[in-house]
């Protein structure tokens, strides 16, 4: 059994996912084209828009234990959430991708609906599997959630300061 926590989104930004090395996502449903991702050497910015279903997943050996989400909202002004999460790379994560049941390893997903859902994209994390093989029989989990508006400037660099990349989008 694990854990899944997540955060629905409106939509209209990108999700910031750094990296400790360039990592490639797995595709849930479509493939995510470079229109909604951009794989960067430390960091996945994916597109949440509302208008194409996608859903990716990365690894727990390839993350940091934060993510965020950044979006314009008007006159120079941009909002900035970030989660911060415990990661463990040796950890057994097991909500695999449908088409690949025994891919097991990912920490975290993104969802982007199409807009048949609704306008909105999803940026959710897992803990580790307690149970079974995991010789674990409890886990707790701590995590916060960080939430800034302001001025573009400013939240640009807050973004590099928490998520290792400014956002100019």
């Amino acid at each position: 059994m694990g854990i899944w926590n997540l955060i629905q989104l409106p939509a209209s930004g990108h999700i910031i996912i750094p990296t400790v090395t360039k990592s490639q996502p797995h595709d849930y449903f479509e493939k995510t084209t470079s229109s909604h991702i951009h794989i960067a050497s430390r960091h996945i910015r994916f597109l949440m828009d509302g208008r194409e279903r996608h859903k990716i997943g990365v690894k727990a050996t390839s993350l940091v234990g934060r993510i965020g989400y950044i979006r314009s909202t008007g006159n120079g002004k941009k909002s900035l959430l970030v989660r911060n999460f415990l990661i463990n790379p040796s950890g057994k994560y097991v909500d695999t991708p449908w088409d690949s049941p025994e891919d097991f390893g990912y920490a975290i997903q993104c969802y982007n609906d199409n807009g048949e859902l609704g306008n909105f994209g999803e940026m959710e994390y897992h803990t580790p599997a307690i149970g079974y093989e995991t010789k674990m029989n409890s886990y707790e989990d701590q995590s916060q959630v960080w939430a800034f508006w302001g001025d573009g400037k400013s939240i640009d660099h807050i973004c590099r300061y928490l998520l290792g990349t400014k956002f100019s989008g």
